[in-house]
């Protein structure tokens, strides 16, 4: 479709009806936050590096969009502020925040009214803690691979959602989680249409993919999911 984590790439989201879009949060060395998946710059841009140990000024020269096609040649790393303004009515947002100030994000994410709607997901127990206590209003996303850490790790911390792997998932552990108020995303790493047929009959609320087009199509023959 287009190249990861750009902006053409959430343009081609759009006709595919997808209805959330998940942004990975790094920041620069001066604090400026990127939709940027790797902790460094050399796979998917003409730059080398940490992201984090690179300035603003150095990130949005580079090109995001030439290693995947040259029909996306001179895509700059988008800016996390740049994706709310111009995609907020488009998509509700999934923050992977790996990095970056949580008053900040949380400043921005409130700023640009995406708060209300957006969930989030840290890798860091402790980071997630944090975030629960600063901004109690957002939702938060915590990973499980069985029906006891949905009350461990779920229910216990106030998380909203659960992403759990397609091949653990349960009809009991999504109509439990339905039951709490707290919505399961399967991760489908297949994406194929027999994966797909099984992560539609688990009843999840949302399944989480990286081939959105793929998807579309498999809606388009099986109207069921």
């Amino acid at each position: 479709m287009a190249p990861e984590n750009t902006r053409a790439a959430i343009l081609a989201c759009i006709p595919l009806d997808v209805a959330v879009l998940e942004l990975d949060v790094r920041s620069s060395r001066d604090g400026v936050l990127y939709n940027f998946h790797d902790p460094h710059l050399h796979r998917t841009t003409n730059g080398t590096g940490s992201i984090e140990l690179r300035s603003s000024g150095y990130i949005d020269t580079l090109d995001a969009g030439s290693w995947f096609s040259a029909q996306f040649a001179g895509e700059q790393v988008p800016r996390i502020e740049s994706v709310f303004r111009e995609f907020s009515k488009d998509f509700t947002f999934f923050l992977d925040i790996k990095s970056g100030s949580l008053p900040e994000i949380i400043a921005l994410m409130r700023s640009y009214e995406v708060n209300a709607s957006a969930f989030v997901w840290f890798s860091s127990a402790t980071r997630d803690s944090e975030f629960r206590q600063q901004a109690p209003e957002i939702a938060r996303k915590v990973n499980i691979r069985n029906h006891k850490e949905l009350e461990s790790k779920a229910a216990a911390t106030g998380a909203r959602y659960v992403e759990v792997d397609l091949s653990r998932v349960t009809r009991d552990l999504v109509e439990d989680a339905r039951e709490r108020n707290i919505s399961v995303i399967v991760a489908d790493h297949a994406g194929t249409v027999e994966s797909f047929h099984t992560a539609c009959r688990s009843g999840a609320a949302l399944i989480n993919i990286d081939c959105p087009e793929r998807f579309a199509a498999f809606r388009a023959s099986y109207r069921s999911c």
